[in-house]
């Protein structure tokens, strides 16, 4: 099928797209792009853009404390919560660049360019936390870190991953925002595998979601805290075309 198939090209693109953003002088201008060229390059990030990023999370969980759900935030904060957490902003700035650039964009080739790259570089940067600095005294957060998970099983035409926001606040407690993405049926034969091996070991209990059937993963039943209330967020993207 082609296109951006391997976690290895995902950092190979994003490696050589910092280094146009360096060349054409490019950096605020594309801000959240040099941010995720970043975070594919580091295995722990604390620059500008990823303290700008926990800082959205930490007035979240400021709000979240009082006992507020996640829709309930104040709609700028709720917008910026959502377009980092479902890497709008990354997406929107990726496309422009690549069509500034005269590069291909990501549904050149495969229809679910975008939804499959995500699923690709959501396994690169797994696990290397955005951190708050330590100057930060009045942060209430410590980290975010991200965390990838493939459903057990196809569902109807479908296949489903969740990106787990996860985060750590300074009192030792945890909570997750998470983001639930699906891809045509052409692209679960590539993840099929992947499929298979994790359900054995996935739970019964499914998530519920308004524009989403029944999926089942394997740590909904581990309880988070987010602010020291447990804290759930779901959505659900999809590929566009």
């Amino acid at each position: 099928m082609g296109g951006i198939t391997t976690e290895s090209q995902v950092v190979y693109l994003m490696t050589g797209l910092r280094k146009l953003l360096e060349q054409q002088q490019a950096k605020k201008q594309y801000e959240y792009l040099t941010f995720h060229c970043d975070w594919v390059l580091h295995s722990k990030l604390r620059g500008t853009t990823a303290q700008k990023v926990l800082e959205q999370f930490d007035l979240a969980n400021i709000h979240l404390r009082t006992g507020i759900e996640l829709h309930d935030l104040p709609v700028d904060l709720q917008r910026e919560i959502d377009g980092i957490s479902k890497m709008e902003w990354f997406r929107k700035e990726l496309s422009t660049f690549l069509a500034a650039n005269g590069l291909p964009g990501l549904e050149t080739v495969r229809r679910d360019g975008w939804t499959h790259f995500l699923h690709l570089y959501g396994k690169v940067v797994e696990d290397c936390p955005l951190e708050m600095t330590t100057n930060n005294t009045a942060a209430s957060i410590e980290k975010v870190t991200v965390h990838l998970e493939l459903a057990n099983q196809v569902v109807e035409t479908e296949i489903f991953y969740k990106i787990t926001w996860t985060v750590a606040d300074k009192n030792g407690l945890s909570g997750d925002i998470f983001v639930i993405n699906r891809n045509p049926l052409d692209y679960a034969s590539d993840l099929r595998r992947d499929v298979i091996r994790r359900y054995d070991y996935c739970n019964s209990l499914a998530l519920v979601h308004r524009r989403a059937p029944f999926v089942c993963f394997a740590d909904l039943s581990i309880p988070r805290r987010f602010g020291g209330t447990p804290r759930r967020h779901a959505t659900t993207s999809r590929s566009q075309n």
